[in-house]
C-alpha cells in the first residue's frame, strides 16, 4: 500500500497546480486597458483637423477614432498596447489610417480623473500626433 501513497500525492499537487493556473489564466483574461473607454477633445482652428474627435479604447486595447457630427464612422480603427505610462498605437484600418512603417506611433499618457493626456514620443503619422497630443481628452463614456 506505501507504493501507491507518492500517487495520491501527485494527484493532490495535481490538483492544485491545476487550479493555480485556472486562476492565472482568468486574471489574464480578465485583464483590460487602463484606458478602456471614450474620449473626446476639441481642435481648434480652421483646417481638415479642426472639430471634435472621439477616441474609444476596447477592454482589450482595440481601439477607433471618429469625428463629430457623424462620430458612428470609424475613421481609424486600430490595436494598442499599454505598458506602464506608454501606449503604442497601430492603425488596422479606415479611411484615415496610417499604413507601413508611420500605422505605428508611441505616446506617453497620463490620466486623472477624466481627463486623458497624450504626449509624442514617437510618430510619423502626419495629423495624427496633432490630434492625439493636441490638448486634454475628456472621458465621456
Amino acid at each position: 500500500m506505501a507504493e501507491f501513497a507518492w500517487m495520491g500525492r501527485l494527484a493532490g499537487a495535481s490538483v492544485a497546480l491545476l487550479v493555480a493556473c485556472t486562476l492565472a489564466c482568468a486574471s489574464a483574461v480578465a485583464a483590460s486597458s487602463p484606458l478602456q473607454g471614450a474620449y473626446q477633445v476639441h481642435v481648434g482652428g480652421s483646417g481638415p483637423l479642426s472639430g471634435t474627435w472621439r477616441l474609444a479604447f476596447s477592454a482589450s486595447g482595440a481601439y477607433t477614432v471618429s469625428k463629430k457630427p457623424n462620430t458612428s464612422a470609424v475613421l481609424i480603427a486600430g490595436t494598442s498596447t499599454v505598458s506602464g505610462h506608454t501606449i503604442v498605437l497601430v492603425d488596422r484600418s479606415g479611411p484615415a489610417s496610417c499604413t507601413g512603417s508611420s500605422a505605428k506611433g508611441t505616446y506617453s499618457w497620463t490620466l486623472a480623473g477624466k481627463r486623458l493626456k497624450l504626449h509624442v514620443v514617437k510618430d510619423t503619422c502626419g495629423g495624427r500626433p496633432e490630434v492625439l497630443a493636441s490638448s486634454a481628452w475628456t472621458r465621456v463614456g
